[in-house]
């Protein structure tokens, strides 16, 4: 293999050095097969790996790596870092603070350490990119990086979940990125936009999302306290949305994740349905040693609980701080 050629672990695909990559992925299964097996080439190398995919949880990366034969707790020191959304973020029960993706960036860039062969890097902002103001600070972010890494040996992947976010708020995002990578393939962005063009271009392009609607609020979307999900519902849960609720919930807990909170201060009403559904993840988390708590219901819903008895499957707590507390100590 040539040394201006990186491997990136998978279907023999390469890619030269300094290389940033958006990844629009359709499966989580898919995503998180190619982002193992990217770190795990890169650490086989003595690559310096540093993940940062907020949503995934420790556990998940330690025992994707020994599966495929790499034993993290065995690497020299500083070779892998995992960068929980506490670490990214420093406990903001909020989405971000304002400059997180500029000091981010900085950090990928300063750590790069002369002892590494090169850097590897794997990143996702998917629970951020609804927010108007931290949207505009991660294009830019985003933008900046092209140049930051050019000529240096630092492979950068940004997977965004094509499922997920509206196509027109993913395709702002890639037009950030020369490479594409569609599933088994890496190509040039053929709507790939010169940084200094963007620079200029963002201020309208940020402003059409927010008329366009495509930065609307999810009904349920997570964010993290500290290194907790929180689960945000938003109007009524009844029989039409319940599913979305209970698919994010299950995704987190196939991600590791152990405790978890609801978020019920912005919803009005819940059916019989969505109650059964939080109280059976309930059961299911401590059944496997973990916890499920829920913070701060309206009035109206801890009435509701009361009358059938919630409280004695889930603990509900009127501070977001001790909900995630209480999800760690019991669990």
């Amino acid at each position: 293999m040539s040394s201006e050629q990186v491997s990136l672990g998978f279907s023999h695909l390469q890619t030269p050095p300094g290389s940033h990559i958006g990844y629009p992925y359709r499966t989580e299964q898919t995503r998180l097969n190619h982002l193992l097996d990217f770190m795990c080439a890169g650490l086989q190398n003595d690559d310096r790996c540093i993940a940062a995919i907020t949503e995934y949880s420790d556990n998940l990366w330690m025992d994707g790596l020994r599966k495929r034969g790499v034993d993290p707790d065995n690497l020299p020191d500083g070779q892998l870092d995992i960068l929980t959304p506490a670490k990214l973020y420093r406990c903001r029960p909020d989405l971000a603070q304002p400059n997180a993706d500029k000091a981010f960036v900085d950090y990928i860039i300063d750590t790069s350490n002369e002892r590494w062969n090169g850097t590897r890097v794997c990143t996702s902002f998917n629970h951020l990119l609804y927010d108007k103001i931290f949207i505009q600070h991660f294009l830019t972010a985003e933008t900046k990086a092209n140049d930051l890494l050019t000529g240096r040996s630092v492979t950068m992947i940004c997977t965004f979940d094509a499922h997920r976010l509206d196509s027109r708020l993913l395709d702002a995002c890639l037009q950030t990125h020369p490479l594409i990578l569609s599933e088994n393939s890496v190509s040039p962005n053929e709507n790939y936009v010169a940084p200094e063009q963007l620079i200029d271009d963002l201020p309208e392009i940020v402003d059409r999302l927010r008329s366009d609607g495509s930065m609307h609020q999810p009904f349920a979307q997570y964010y993290f306290y500290s290194d907790t999900p929180v689960i945000r519902v938003g109007g009524e849960l009844d029989i039409a949305t319940t599913p979305h609720v209970s698919e994010l919930i299950h995704w987190m807990i196939n991600l590791g994740h152990t405790e978890l909170v609801v978020d019920l201060s912005y919803t009005r009403y819940m059916d019989a349905g969505s109650i059964s559904m939080l109280a059976r993840f309930a059961n299911m988390l401590r059944a496997s040693g973990g916890e499920l708590t829920i913070y701060d219901p309206s009035a109206t819903l801890r009435k509701i609980f009361q009358i059938v008895k919630l409280q004695e499957h889930i603990a509900i707590f009127r501070e977001v701080d001790v909900a995630v507390q209480a999800a760690h100590t019991s669990a």
